[in-house]
C-alpha cells in the first residue's frame, strides 16, 4: 500500500538526478489541461477535477525499495500552483526533513509574477533565487529578471528584455548587473525577422562587444510549398562576413510530420553529412520511434534510438532508450507508466538494463486530490492543434497551429522542474499560422511546450538532442 505523507511544506519537485522524467509539476499541467479540454468540449459550466497533492519518490538500493524524496503541492483559489515543498528522507532518523521550497504569485491575468526558490537551513526556509516577470498591455513578456539574495537583499544578476511588432518578439537582449556600477550592461541579443506571410525568415545573435552589437550567429529558414520549414541555414560570422557553418534539412510525409531531420556541416567549401533522425509515427500522430545515425567513412551508422509505445494512441505506456553495438539493437534504460481510473499518472518508472534483465533504478507515485472549476461557458478552444517538430530537436523547432481568429498567443518551454526557460509571444492570424523557435541556447534533455490564447492552452513533451 502507497505511503502519503502529510507534511505542512512545499516546495519545488526534485526527482534526482535521473535523465529525461517530467517533473511532478509540469505533469500537474498536462492533467489539469487534459481535464479542462473534456470540460470544454461538453460546455460544462462547473466540474470536478483532479490535481497533484504530492508526490513520493523512492530508490532501489541494496535489492529493496527505500523513500528517497516527497514532494508537495498547495494551490491558490483558482487552481494555480502556488507553492511546492520538497524533502528529502533521511536514513539515518527515518524521517523526511525539507530541502526546498518554491514560491509562485500572479498579476490578475494570472501570468507570473515571481518565482521564488528557496532552500532549507535546518530552521527556517531561506531565499535563494528570484525570477521576476513584466508584461505589457497584451501580456507578452517584457522583462526577466534573474536575482540572487545576498542575506538581506534581492541582488540582480541578469535580465531579458523583450519587445515585439505585429509578427510577435523581434528582439530579446540580455544583460548582466554590474554591482560595481549598479549599472545593467549589455551582454549579447537575438533579432528576428519576418517574411510578409508573417513567418520567421532569420535570427540573428549578437554578443556586446567594446560598446557596440558585434555578430555572432544567425538562421536562416526556408519553407516548402506547406509552410513548413524545409531547410535551416546556420552561418558564424567571422573576418566581417557570414560563413556557412551547418545546414539542418526537414522532411515530411503526407501528413506533414517530420521523417527525416539532417544535418550536415560546411567542410572546405562544400556540405559534407554530419548526423539525421529518422522517425515514425502512430495512427494518432504520435512519435513512436525515432532513430540517430552518424555519417562516418562515408555511409550511415547507427548510434541511439528511442521506442516509445503508448495506452489508447497518446498517454506513453514505455519510453525506452536503445544504443546500437554494430550488430544489434541494445537497451540502456526506460520509463514505464501506469495509470489511475481517472487515466491520471499513477507510478512512473525508472530502469536500466544490466545485460540480461531490467534493474529499478527509481519510482515515482502520485497522489491527488479533487477540486472543482467553476466558471467556463462556452467553447474554450479557439486554437484547435499545433504541430510542434522536429522531436528530438537541436537549434530550433517549428510551431505550427490553426486559429479561428486573430489574438494573441504565447509559446512557452519549461524544462523538468517546471522553470520556464523561453518564451515567445505572437500576433495569430485566422486560419494556419507557423512560428519558428531558436532553441540553440538549452540544454539536451526533455522539455514540456504550452501554446496558450486568452481561451486555451495546448501542451506537449519535447526532447532536446
Amino acid at each position: 500500500m502507497k505511503k502519503i505523507y502529510l507534511l505542512l511544506l512545499l516546495l519545488p519537485f526534485g526527482l534526482m538526478a535521473q535523465r529525461n522524467q517530467p517533473s511532478m509539476d509540469a505533469i500537474t499541467k498536462q492533467i489539469l489541461e487534459k481535464q479542462k479540454r473534456t470540460l470544454t468540449e461538453a460546455n460544462k459550466e462547473s466540474a470536478i477535477y483532479w490535481r497533484v497533492a504530492s508526490t513520493n519518490v523512492e530508490t532501489f538500493t541494496g535489492g529493496n525499495w527505500q523513500e528517497y524524496d516527497t514532494t508537495i503541492y498547495l494551490y491558490d483559489t483558482l487552481s494555480y500552483t502556488s507553492s511546492i515543498t520538497k524533502s528529502n528522507y533521511n536514513t539515518g532518523t527515518s524521517a523526511y526533513v525539507p530541502a526546498t521550497r518554491d514560491l509562485t504569485t500572479y498579476n490578475a491575468q494570472y501570468y507570473p509574477l515571481t518565482r521564488t526558490y528557496q532552500t532549507y537551513d535546518g530552521t527556517l526556509f531561506v531565499n535563494s533565487t528570484l525570477y521576476a516577470y513584466e508584461y505589457d498591455a497584451q501580456n507578452r513578456e517584457t522583462s526577466y529578471t534573474y536575482s540572487t539574495w545576498d542575506g538581506a537583499v534581492w541582488v540582480g544578476q541578469t535580465r531579458n528584455l523583450s519587445t515585439y511588432d505585429a509578427n510577435g518578439l523581434i528582439s530579446d537582449t540580455e544583460q548582466s548587473f554590474n554591482t560595481g556600477t549598479s549599472v545593467w550592461e549589455n551582454t549579447r541579443r537575438t533579432v528576428i525577422t519576418y517574411d510578409l506571410a508573417g513567418k520567421q525568415e532569420s535570427r540573428l545573435n549578437q554578443n556586446w562587444v567594446g560598446g557596440a552589437w558585434e555578430n555572432n550567429r544567425r538562421e536562416v529558414y526556408t519553407y516548402n510549398t506547406e509552410g513548413l520549414i524545409s531547410l535551416t541555414l546556420a552561418q558564424i560570422w567571422s573576418g566581417g562576413a557570414w560563413e556557412n557553418y551547418f545546414e539542418y534539412t526537414n522532411q515530411y510525409d503526407a501528413n506533414g510530420y517530420n521523417t527525416i531531420y539532417l544535418g550536415r556541416e560546411w567542410i572546405a567549401g562544400a556540405w559534407e553529412n554530419n548526423y539525421r533522425y529518422s522517425y515514425t509515427y502512430n495512427s494518432s500522430g504520435n512519435m513512436e520511434a525515432s532513430v540517430l545515425e552518424y555519417w562516418v567513412a562515408g555511409a550511415w551508422e547507427k548510434d541511439n534510438r528511442q521506442v516509445i509505445t503508448y495506452v489508447s494512441g497518446y498517454s506513453y505506456d514505455i519510453y525506452l532508450i536503445q544504443n546500437w553495438d554494430g550488430a544489434l539493437w541494445v537497451n540502456d534504460y526506460r520509463y514505464e507508466y501506469t495509470y489511475d481510473s481517472n487515466l491520471n499518472y499513477d507510478v512512473i518508472g525508472y530502469s536500466t538494463w544490466d545485460g540480461a534483465a531490467w534493474v529499478g533504478n527509481s519510482r515515482t507515485f502520485y497522489y491527488y486530490e479533487s477540486f472543482e472549476y467553476v466558471g467556463i461557458s462556452g467553447p474554450l478552444a479557439t486554437t484547435k492543434e499545433a504541430k510542434v517538430y522536429p522531436n528530438p530537436f537541436e537549434g530550433s523547432i517549428n510551431i505550427e497551429f490553426n486559429a479561428t481568429t486573430a489574438e494573441n498567443a504565447t509559446f512557452s518551454l519549461y524544462d523538468i522542474t517546471g522553470k520556464q526557460v523561453a518564451t515567445h509571444q505572437l500576433q495569430t492570424i485566422a486560419g494556419n499560422n507557423t512560428l519558428v523557435f531558436n532553441t540553440a541556447d538549452l540544454q539536451s534533455g526533455m522539455y514540456f511546450y504550452e501554446l496558450s490564447t486568452a481561451g486555451s492552452t495546448l501542451k506537449g513533451k519535447l526532447i532536446k538532442k
